[in-house]
């Protein structure tokens, strides 16, 4: 698709009618739908969105009227045009029969593939988001216009239907077929609606008159009534949160096997890959818990955002992810306040926006879009986890009091229609202007959704104290340009006393202080910043550590900015490795867990080379230290905390052929074919443990194991086990089983993002294998699903200068190239430049 081309804003729906007849044995859908339009300006053509879809017969019912439509279909554009001899103004009904097509490519109305008792099954659903409802029905396919929706599905008389609302009626039809009516759906988008046809079994619990359901296909019901106590628990938090009650009769959950997504926020009937649903309290990871925890509290967020209110343009994606992503730490930390998860939200979400729009090629958060194609390719970190840590940084400007009124405000005066985020900010500033703030929401929100990047703040000493400067960071280097965000710069002085709050809205800002003062910025690391401390002021920051001045977030952050800057090419690697040993190794967390995965970068980038065994000997200390802190074992009443650090440093020592994390992970997988239950804890590094371990014997065995094991978080660990063996020869099979029939298309980039994380030969390899495979590859992946960018990006550790014109030159030609994969292309070939120059400079 080119240019993109949006609707005429004159035409405005208010109301489909839709029924579809379905049949599992086809492939093809047929459907009679009525779109009830005002036509605020008289027109002889109304113009909708259609992909796919085959248009028999078409004609508007007009002022009692009835004129037959001639119809165009632009595919470039994805447009079909209703063409009348008699202009159509005010109330009409436009009448649409025609069929479509149940795809296997995880987009529209598409056909889902599973088994049971070892029998294949099928069943219909759809995915929408973000533009294509148009493969499923004749729409206006914009957020901005909503309608609300009138469904009726035929189907047999044994498949259940499900969609966003109750069933209203069920009629019984001849041929063993019935007529499933819903009862009509508030004002909506159209990529918020669903429709799901087969042999769905449900589980059900009630909330303040709401039913909650928890839909799977038959026999995995029982693992989703951990995900049903979570639904529930968590719309009660936003029922409170938002001072809203949730505006829908239900609310389902709903496990798909076939999914190209984690999960989709269809008003009232959200949908889940099964592995982002699916567990037991007892028996899955606490990784598998807490991620089921926030995928769900994720898209329970969005039923406010995003559904109740929707963004106008897709310009304004973050409106919805941005907020999903933000709101479900705020969820699950008042959910299960044990989880310290707001720790994790620093860490984690907070280090992935830093990490990833780091890059020259990022986008503003707000960014202009046309087709669907660039649609998808900004559902990225910048849309999620970048816009959620500008929401946190904002929350800890104006307060959690201040910031809740705004978003109340911001939704009670939206609900059931669109807004922009610039009426958001407009909420939030009123509320800080009630509250007696003398803080500027809106010049400071634009400084950071308007601006790609964020600043790195250099600290000098200056005559008459210590200067800040603030530029851009990027991993190619600090870009002295003209780029101002307005900067919280809470600071505390020799590691002592309560901080300082400034707000920076300049290039450069003086601290009238001692010159001798050592300062630590980001008090709390609330803000995404980084920083680069002078060499003397940064010994003395450390010494500060080693005494335990500091909070171990702070640590973290020390620590988390000097690694930046030293795979970056600003600080040499000796000297990271010197502090390293020196002040850090012994950190309480979130300091040592962050520390620890550090380190196994470094071994995964520095295989064979001399350096490595000074890291190795690092990783075995900070590992040891971690697993002598929380022991082997799962201990009753132990913090979830311990749990994943225990998981990290297990897999660390392990792959390291560490003697005690070897044996255990041996004699773990032992019993797992032996038949005995092993703790997921337990098994899952230990599957990825023996197979960096192992040989060609051991892969065909795990490869035999994966294809039999019905758990799906152990078949999971297997799938990604086959892509962990340090043999060339092996891991090319793995990526060639990740095209066969035996890996689901929703799983099929997963060998390779996991290869590619062992940087010394994995991207190697991928590059050489994808080649004859691309084009087969880009067949499977529709641009919506995103997994060719995700294979491309499994790349970005190659670190030589032959391999990355290699790479450059394949995927530069114009016949290898799809516009939803371009932003990711540029990307990696950055990542890949700054490896180069960060081997160049250290000599290696």
């Amino acid at each position: 698709m080119a240019v993109g081309k949006r609707l005429d804003k004159y035409i405005l729906p208010y109301k489909y009618s839709l029924k579809f007849f379905t049949d599992l044995n086809r492939d093809v859908f047929d459907c009679e739908e009525i779109i009830s339009i005002k036509v605020n300006r008289g027109s002889r053509v109304i113009n909708a969105n259609s992909r796919d879809i085959k248009i028999k017969s078409a004609y508007v019912i007009s002022k009692g009227k009835k004129y037959r439509a001639r119809v165009k279909v632009d595919k470039r554009y994805e447009l079909v045009s209703f063409v009348f001899d008699k202009k159509v103004y005010g109330d009409a009904d436009l009448h649409i029969d025609f069929s479509g097509i149940h795809s296997d490519k995880l987009y529209g109305f598409y056909k889902s593939v599973y088994e049971k008792d070892g029998k294949k099954k099928h069943l219909l659903t759809t995915q929408f988001e973000p533009a294509d409802a148009r493969s499923a029905f004749v729409c206006f396919d914009e957020p901005l216009f909503k309608a609300v929706f009138e469904l009726s599905v035929v189907v047999d008389n044994d498949l259940a239907v499900i969609s966003n609302t109750p069933i209203s009626t069920v009629e019984r039809l001849e041929h063993n077929k019935k007529i499933v009516r819903f009862v009509k759906t508030p004002r909506m988008s159209t990529y918020l609606l669903y429709i799901g046809v087969g042999e769905f079994e449900r589980i059900s619990t009630k909330l303040d008159g709401v039913e909650i359901g928890a839909v799977t296909v038959g026999g995995k019901v029982e693992l989703s009534r951990m995900a049903l106590d979570f639904t529930k628990r968590f719309l009660k938090f936003y029922q409170d949160y938002f001072g809203i009650k949730f505006p829908l009769p239900k609310l389902d959950v709903i496990g798909i096997p076939d999914f190209s997504s984690g999960a989709m926020e269809n008003w009232g009937a959200v949908t889940f890959r099964e592995t982002e649903m699916l567990g037991t309290d007892k028996g899955s990871s606490q990784p598998v818990k807490q991620r089921i925890a926030e995928v769900i509290s994720h898209e329970l967020a969005h039923q406010w955002f995003g559904d109740l209110v929707t963004m106008e343009w897709w310009n304004d994606l973050w409106l919805n992810e941005s907020f999903a992503t933000f709101m479900s730490y705020k969820a699950m930390d008042h959910v299960f306040p044990k989880w310290n998860i707001m720790t994790r939200f620093l860490t984690y979400v907070g280090d992935i926006a830093l990490v990833n729009d780091s890059r020259t090629l990022t986008h503003p958060i707000e960014v202009k879009v046309n087709t669907p194609y660039e649609i998808s390719s900004i559902f990225d970190s910048i849309s999620y986890e970048k816009g959620a840590t500008v929401l946190h940084m904002i929350e800890s400007h104006v307060g959690k009091g201040v910031f809740r009124a705004g978003l109340h405000r911001y939704l009670s005066e939206n609900k059931y229609g669109n807004a922009t985020g610039m009426k958001l900010w407009g909420s939030i500033n009123t509320e800080a202007k009630r509250a007696g703030l003398h803080i500027d929401v809106i010049e400071f929100a634009k400084s950071w959704i308007k601006q790609k990047g964020y600043p790195i703040v250099t600290i000098r000493e200056a005559k008459d104290g210590i200067l800040l400067k603030q530029d851009r960071y990027t991993i190619s280097g600090i870009k002295r340009d003209k780029q101002i965000w307005r900067l919280p710069l809470d600071y505390i002085v020799d590691g002592k006393g309560r901080p300082t709050e400034v707000e920076m809205r300049s290039k450069e800002l003086l601290l009238r202080l001692n010159r001798d003062s050592a300062i630590k910025l980001n008090y709390n690391q609330n803000y995404m910043y980084r920083v680069r401390y002078p060499t003397g002021m940064l010994y003395k920051l450390l010494e500060y550590v080693e005494d335990g001045r500091f909070d171990p977030l702070d640590v973290w952050g020390i620590e988390n900015d000097l690694f930046a800057l030293t795979v970056s090419g600003f600080c040499p690697l000796d000297r990271y490795l010197e502090i390293v040993e020196r002040y850090l190794e012994s950190q309480p967390y979130p300091a040592n867990s962050e520390l620890s995965g550090h380190m196994f970068m470094l071994y995964n980038m520095l295989k064979g080379r001399k350096i490595n065994s000074r890291v190795i000997e690092i990783i075995k200390r900070v590992d040891t230290n971690i697993i002598d802190q929380v022991g082997w074992d799962i201990r009753d009443g132990e913090s979830p905390d311990n749990r994943i650090m225990r998981i990290g440093s297990f897999n660390h020592l392990g792959e390291l052929g560490v003697g005690g994390a070897l044996s255990r992970a041996e004699r773990a997988y032992s019993q797992y074919k032996g038949g005995k239950d092993v703790k997921h804890d337990l098994l899952l590094p230990s599957l990825s443990i023996i197979a960096a371990n192992g040989d060609k014997d051991v892969f065909n065995e795990i490869f035999g194991l994966y294809k039999n094991e019905i758990s799906l978080e152990t078949k999971y660990g297997l799938l990604g086990a086959l892509a962990r063996f340090n043999d060339e020869r092996l891991i090319r099979k793995a990526l060639d089983i990740s095209l066969s029939k035996y890996v689901k298309l929703q799983d099929m980039y997963q060998i390779p993002v996991i290869a590619g994380s062992d940087s010394a030969i994995g991207p190697k390899i991928i590059l050489d294998w994808i080649k004859p495979h691309w084009k087969e590859i880009l067949d499977k992946c529709a641009p919506s699903t995103r997994y060719a960018a995700y294979i491309i990006e499994s790349m970005s550790s190659l670190s030589n200068r032959s391999d990355r014109d290699d790479f450059y030159n394949f995927f530069s030609k114009r016949e290898n190239m799809r516009s939803d994969i371009q932003k990711v292309f540029y990307k990696t070939l950055e990542s890949i430049n700054r490896n180069i120059r960060f081997f160049e400079i250290n000599g290696l």
